[in-house]
């Protein structure tokens, strides 16, 4: 029975563009691309706003906005002065992104995966996908536009991206609150949205929000695989039965601890001086 499910990840201007090649499928590498296009981005969607302020003046801002922050630390947190105080520091980080001067990791986009596992693409539904998909984003982001999206047909579950601006004079933190309340209960809300909808035109497994599978611990996996190598590096010796990896824990049951091992060396010590001061003698 298939499963909806929204994933949600944030991207800043050169993720996003890349990603967005690797949505529409672009270039050369992909010889059997298998997607229906939705969203084509414009021209300069992934490009940087042209900065309206020279380096003198950001350099300036900056020198003022650490002023404020030192002068801030001098007021009890929450009191009148030091809102004061944070007042202009907002009001100087605002400047300086509207200039086109993006702290580290700022958030200028959002993709969304819309998926429905066990849903192979020659499933019936496939030929309305983009159609119900239009409909969701358009119910849950009248406000917005997509730049990039398409439908994907090249994998085993049928499924689409879509990718979306932050909207402008906003930062991703502001628009997720306003929207959603919390940046960690979006995906969830967006995951029910989506059922809900989808749900409609096909039969759908009871959704259990936060019950899915997790990724096992190395450990775990070791035990299970016989993995041997370190992440990443596909080093895998395969344990072909049940019995084998049984006898595979009894011989490690059987190592003798370091705290063992240490008493033991203690004690070879201890007969080997006894040995050596009785020779002597």
């Amino acid at each position: 029975m298939a499963n909806a499910r929204v994933g949600l990840k944030t991207r800043g201007r050169n993720s996003a563009g890349r990603q967005s090649s690797h949505i529409l499928r672009q270039g050369s590498s992909y010889l059997d691309p298998n997607i229906t296009p939705i969203f084509i981005p414009p021209e300069n969607a992934f490009l940087a706003p042209k900065l309206s302020l020279n380096a003198t003046e950001r350099k300036a801002l900056g020198n003022k906005m650490q002023a404020y922050k030192s002068r801030q630390k001098k007021y009890e947190s929450g009191s009148p002065l030091w809102h004061k105080q944070e007042a202009k520091i907002v009001a100087i980080r605002q400047k300086l992104d509207g200039a086109g001067n993006q702290r580290k990791n700022t958030v200028n986009f959002f993709e969304l995966e819309l998926c429905l596992t066990n849903t192979p693409p020659t499933h019936p539904i496939s030929k309305d996908y983009e159609r119900l998909l239009r409909e969701w984003l358009k119910k849950e982001f009248p406000e917005l536009t997509p730049i990039t999206g398409a439908v994907h047909l090249d994998q085993a579950s049928l499924h689409a991206h879509v990718m979306f601006a932050v909207p402008e004079g906003m930062s991703w933190k502001q628009f997720i609150e306003a929207k959603y309340g919390d940046n960690r209960i979006a995906p969830v809300a967006m995951t029910q949205s989506w059922h809900e909808h989808i749900g409609k035109y096909i039969k759908l497994e009871a959704l259990e929000v936060g019950q899915g599978k997790r990724y096992k611990k190395l450990k775990d996996y070791k035990a299970e695989t016989g993995f041997t190598g370190g992440i990443g590096s596909g080093g895998v010796n395969k344990i072909e039965t049940a019995a084998q990896a049984d006898q595979i824990k009894a011989i490690a049951r059987k190592v003798p601890s370091k705290a063992t091992l240490a008493e033991v060396v203690k004690s070879l010590q201890s007969t080997v001086k006894k040995s050596t001061d009785q020779s002597i003698k």
